[in-house]
């Protein structure tokens, strides 16, 4: 099987486990080309303990008003340079095709110099 049919069918197997149909799904694999049950059990067997074993939790309240409260101090700490950032990269990029003018003019005024013999 290809990595994509591979993962299709673990997504739809996923969905069926969370249906709580998964055994159903497992013993009717004749929508999907031919799979090889050997190369796709294993696979299953892991997403069903995997559910199994995983549970849904509700944060306690106290914890959520925590949690919030922290990340907008942080957000609140973070410092607003953005348009710093920006008028610093604008005046580099200024002095970089500055520079290339000036050496473009240099060597245009070499060139210049540059004493052709006369014969």
């Amino acid at each position: 099987m290809k990595i994509r049919e591979v993962e299709s069918l673990l997504v739809a197997h996923a969905e069926a486990l969370n249906r709580q149909r998964g055994e159903a799904f497992e013993a009717d694999l004749s929508h999907y080309r031919p799979v090889k049950a050997s190369a796709v059990e294993p696979l299953f067997r892991a997403a069903a303990l995997a559910r199994a074993t995983l549970r849904r939790v509700q944060p306690r309240p106290d914890f959520v008003a925590d949690l919030k409260a922290r990340l907008v101090a942080a957000h609140a700490k973070r410092p607003q340079n953005g348009g710093t950032v920006w008028l610093v990269a604008g005046v580099g990029g200024l002095l970089s095709i500055l520079s290339l003018v000036v050496i473009g003019v240099r060597r245009g005024q070499a060139a210049r110099r540059v004493a052709v013999p006369q014969r």
